[in-house]
Parts: structure tokens; C-alpha cells; sequence
């Protein structure tokens, strides 16, 4: 395990690229091999900021654990709510769309009318 330093920094940063290559549906698996990559890709060994990103995605895995649906709507919602804030409702609208696998529609009008600057 890198962190523990029994796997080098090269080849935890190459096992997790081949894992990000496809790694299914799961937004929680996507964020650890990211977060995996990101410590791991420079070749250097594993450090405190590691130890506690690792822990936080712990503690995110926890909550994703408890209750998956909800994790994702929450998830979801806040990503979108992050791309259309600001911009005008039209633009919301057509982000909106591309969310329609991981929201209903209420929920995606519901950010907009909340978020989009004639929302």
C-alpha cells in the first residue's frame, strides 16, 4: 500500500491510471483513484497530506455506504448547482440536461430556479 510505503509511488500512480481507465459508474471509486493518483503521480512517497486525504475519502466512503441514493443525489445536485450558478437560464437549462441520469427533473429545476442568475 502506498501509504504505508510497501508500494512505490510509480506503481501505485500507474495501478491507479489503469483503474481510472474504467472504473464503472461510481462517482465514490472515481474520487479515491483521483485522489490516489494525485498523491501518487510525482513519484514522491506518500506524506501526512496523503495520510488525511486518504481519511477524508474514508469518511466520504462511510456516508456513501449508509445511504448510496442519497450520497449521489447530494453529490449530483451540488456539481450542478456549482455549474450553473451564475449563468443565465437558458445556459442552466441546457447544463441541466446532461444531469438527467443522477437527478429528476425536479430536482434539476429546482437548482436552476434556485441558482441560475434569472433562476
Amino acid at each position: 500500500m502506498f501509504i504505508d510505503g510497501s508500494e512505490s509511488a510509480a506503481t501505485t500512480a500507474e495501478w491507479a491510471q489503469d483503474q481510472l481507465a474504467d472504473y464503472g459508474e461510481e462517482e465514490i471509486i472515481h474520487q479515491g483513484l483521483q485522489s490516489l493518483n494525485d498523491h501518487s503521480w510525482r513519484g514522491l512517497p506518500a506524506t501526512h497530506a496523503t495520510w488525511v486525504s486518504y481519511q477524508n475519502w474514508l469518511e466520504v466512503v462511510n456516508w456513501y455506504d449508509e445511504d448510496p441514493d442519497a450520497w449521489n443525489f447530494n453529490y449530483w445536485r451540488n456539481f450542478l448547482v456549482a455549474m450553473v450558478a451564475g449563468r443565465s437560464t437558458l445556459d442552466a437549462q441546457r447544463i441541466g440536461r446532461g444531469f438527467i441520469s443522477y437527478l429528476d427533473d425536479s430536482a434539476i429545476e429546482s437548482v436552476i430556479k434556485a441558482h441560475a442568475k434569472n433562476g
